[in-house]
C-alpha cells in the first residue's frame, strides 16, 4: 500500500521501484531491458515503506526481503528516470461504477519521452486502468489496458522496444472502480482508492509526470 508521498519522491528526482504491493501475492521482480538502468546518485538511499493489513484473527509474521542488481557503467546505453501519472480528488459513491480520466497535454513540442515500463496502482475496487495517446500519427492508440487490480498476475507492463511518445501531443489515462462497499470511497488508503501509474522512461529530461483532476492536468519533469 502506498502512503501518498511517492509523487513528491519522484518529482524531487527519486524513484519508486515497486508500487503494486497491494496487488501481488508472492514474489515480484522488476528488471529493465538490456543496457537500461536507473542511476542511484550520490546521496541517494533506498527506503522501504511497507504497510500490512492482517485480514485474519490470528497474528502474522512477515519477513520481506529484497535483492538489488547493478550493471557496469560501460554497459549503460539508456539512462532511465521515473515518472508518475496520478488522478486526484475523486469520489466513488456506494454501489456505483465510476471512471475518471486524466487528459494531459505535453507542455512543449519537443518531448522525446520513451516509455519502458508502467505500473498501475489501484486498490481492490479497481476494475480497469487504461492509457493511450492523443495527437500525431498514433492518435487514439492504447498502450495499456489493465485490470487495475490483479493479485494473482500483477499489473507491471514492460515495453521492448520502448513506446515513442515524441510525435504525440498528449496522453490520456483512465481509472474505473466498482464500489461494492456500503460507504462512499475517496482518494486515500485503507478501504479508499488510488489512481496512479508509475513508470520508467528515457531520456531523463523527458520523463514527464502528470497530476490530473477534473478538467485539469499538469505535466512536468523533475
Amino acid at each position: 500500500m502506498l502512503g501518498g508521498s511517492e509523487a513528491l519522491d519522484i518529482l524531487n528526482g527519486g524513484g519508486v521501484l515497486f508500487g503494486s504491493s497491494t496487488q501481488i501475492v508472492g514474489e515480484e521482480w522488476q528488471s529493465f531491458p538490456a543496457g537500461m538502468g536507473f542511476r542511484v546518485k550520490d546521496g541517494f538511499e533506498i527506503v522501504a515503506r511497507m504497510h500490512y493489513l492482517n485480514a485474519t484473527t490470528q497474528p502474522l509474521t512477515v519477513a520481506p526481503s529484497y535483492q538489488w542488481y547493478t550493471i557496469d557503467e560501460a554497459a549503460l546505453t539508456e539512462e532511465l528516470a521515473p515518472f508518475i501519472w496520478e488522478y486526484k480528488n475523486f469520489t466513488i459513491p456506494a454501489g456505483a461504477t465510476v471512471t475518471v480520466t486524466g487528459d494531459c497535454q505535453f507542455p512543449r513540442d519537443d518531448h522525446p519521452m520513451h516509455l519502458v515500463n508502467v505500473l498501475p496502482h489501484m486498490h481492490k475496487l479497481g476494475i480497469e486502468f487504461d492509457a493511450g495517446v492523443e495527437g500525431g500519427p498514433l492518435d487514439g492508440q492504447m498502450f495499456l489496458q489493465s485490470p487495475g487490480y490483479s493479485p494473482d498476475k500483477g499489473v507491471l507492463t514492460q515495453y521492448d522496444p520502448a513506446i515513442d511518445l515524441s510525435a504525440v501531443t498528449g496522453v490520456k489515462f483512465e481509472c474505473t472502480w466498482h464500489n461494492t462497499l456500503g460507504d462512499t470511497v475517496v482518494e486515500g488508503v485503507g478501504n479508499n482508492e488510488m489512481c496512479m501509474m508509475f513508470g520508467y522512461a528515457y531520456p531523463p529530461s523527458a520523463a514527464y509526470s502528470a497530476l490530473a483532476g477534473q478538467g485539469t492536468c499538469l505535466m512536468t519533469t523533475p
